[in-house]
């Protein structure tokens, strides 16, 4: 059950980010890599996010090519449809934040 949860989180959570433009790759897992391919970006946004009470992580060069730096998310099973909903605004609301300052 708690499987079938996670996968149907991921999913739930796949769709909103691909249906919002996101690059992630070939992600087929709990991890999404919303790669946006801006140090900047990424650590403001990431810094903006955490603020607003959702755990990602900045993913920069040397870790990946500068290309594919990258906001880092994860799903569990014990997320709700809520708790995936936000996560998703607050990114959108994050980027956008970082790329007004």
């Amino acid at each position: 059950q708690r499987r079938e949860r996670l996968w149907a989180n991921i999913q739930y959570f796949k769709s909103k980010v691909i249906g919002g433009g996101f690059n992630i790759g070939q992600a087929a897992t709990a991890i999404f890599p919303i790669i946006l391919g801006d140090h900047n970006l990424v650590m403001t946004a990431t810094s903006i996010m955490g603020q607003n009470g959702v755990l990602a992580f900045g993913v920069a060069y040397p870790a990946v090519s500068r290309k594919q730096t990258r906001i880092r998310m994860n799903v569990t099973a014990e997320m709700t449809k809520e708790h995936l909903d936000k996560g998703y605004e607050e990114l959108v609301n994050a980027i956008k934040q970082a790329k007004e300052r």
